[in-house]
């Protein structure tokens, strides 16, 4: 049998994580959206601390429109999962940004696989 010695996921998005990544979002978020609407999923306490707010803006500032989908629990049910993808389908959002710990990173993630826009493709 031979051995795998290395490989790469080139089709993995990265994963932001730095002093000042929320800055870059805008700019990083435009190039994967082509321009077009972004669904902003994240934790409700994040807004208390202005963290929301300041990834909207960096979205804004790269003039993209911003949806945002906040509406989660500890711990996102099928159901707010189900209304955060409706909300992409809605907007017409060609990518979601997850922000948070699990109740933001998981509803984003199944937002993501569950508002996929099939009229996009090719």
């Amino acid at each position: 049998m031979e051995r795998i010695v290395s490989f790469a996921l080139d089709r993995v998005p990265p994963i932001l994580q730095s002093e000042g990544a929320l800055d870059r979002l805008g700019a990083h978020a435009r190039t994967l959206a082509g321009g077009q609407p972004v669904l902003l999923v994240a934790d409700p306490g994040l807004a208390a601390h202005g963290i929301t707010e300041a990834a909207a803006a960096s979205l804004r500032g790269a003039r993209l429109a911003v949806i945002l989908f906040d509406d989660f629990a500890s711990g996102p049910s099928l159901a707010q999962i189900d209304s955060a993808a409706a909300a992409a389908r809605a907007g017409d959002a060609a990518l979601v940004v997850a922000l948070g710990g699990g109740s933001g990173l998981g509803g984003g993630k199944g937002a993501a696989a569950l508002a996929p826009a099939p009229h996009r493709a090719g």
